[in-house]
């Protein structure tokens, strides 16, 4: 059976992401490693997902070896404004182009403002493959990790779980073609 033209779009992309995601099997091609990147990334290999590793707080961690691969990875240059680490930054990153507005948002484990619902999953989709957990594109100026080692991936999540909940509002990122104002 054909579908029609307007299938082959957004939508069937979109929906194999989702359930690429679903079935822990997400393709691992193409990089961007070291940041930047278009929509997805461009080139070279990574860890594999299962689903066991959906389960929050799934690595046992004194979070040790997460805030070591946070501090390496330089993730507090953006992310941290304030006593609360990790909780985000409301003052524009940067100097880009008059269209672009990046702010860092709020990783802390606040259910509202932060990653508190997000699962693992997601999480792992987010620092691997540039996808939020609406499966949009990240704006292309947050670095993402396609062969980041899958202990050093969950040695993240587990610190991040173990942040306190920090209510913080975060502006939302404008960087088109991506992200436009009033979307």
């Amino acid at each position: 059976m054909r579908m029609p033209n307007t299938w082959m779009g957004g939508r069937a992309v979109v929906l194999a992401i989702v359930a690429a995601t679903v079935l822990g099997c997400a393709s691992k091609a193409g990089s961007s490693e070291g940041g930047g990147g278009g929509k997805k990334g461009g080139g070279g290999g990574g860890g594999t997902s299962t689903p066991a590793k959906d389960a929050k707080a799934m690595v046992p961690d004194d979070g040790s070896a997460g805030a070591k691969a946070i501090n390496a990875r330089g993730c507090g240059n953006c992310h941290n404004e304030g006593d609360s680490p990790l909780a985000g930054r409301t003052s524009k990153l940067g100097d880009y182009a008059a269209n672009v507005e990046l702010y860092a948002p709020n990783l802390s484990s606040d259910p509202e403002t932060g990653l508190g619902n997000w699962t693992d999953g997601q999480l792992r989709l987010a620092i691997r493959d540039g996808i939020d957990f609406d499966s949009s594109n990240l704006c292309p100026q947050m670095k993402h990790y396609r062969s980041m080692p899958d202990e050093e991936v969950d040695a993240i999540i587990a610190y991040l779980r173990k942040l306190p909940a920090v209510k913080k509002n975060i502006p939302r990122c404008v960087c088109p073609p991506l992200k436009y104002k009033g979307d």
